[in-house]
């Protein structure tokens, strides 16, 4: 699952509790730092204008995305842009 707004990370621990494996991201240097500080794995990504395939298996779209609480800070004008390419980044049937 690729996170986006990950925060102090929270959300993904919970994911991770139920065996889905997480992509942490942010598009704060803050959170992402605080996340490396507390020893995960993220990265810093802007949804809107970054490429959102995994590094880590490239090719490979995600089973779902989740963001939560976050896409709110997206303007209004940006939004389906958004929307879309986090569609894209997921696989058929994905959520």
């Amino acid at each position: 699952v690729l996170e986006i707004g990950s925060g102090g990370g929270r959300d993904a621990l919970e994911l991770e509790k139920r065996g889905i494996g997480v992509r942490r991201t942010d598009i704060s240097k803050g959170f992402v730092e605080l996340l490396r500080e507390s020893g995960f794995e993220a990265d810093l990504l802007d949804p809107l204008t970054e490429d959102l395939a995994d590094p880590q298996r490239p090719g490979t779209p995600y089973d779902g995305i989740w963001a939560c609480a976050c896409l709110i800070h997206v303007a209004r004008e940006d939004f389906g842009t958004v929307l879309g390419r986090l569609a894209e980044a997921t696989r058929p049937g994905g959520r």
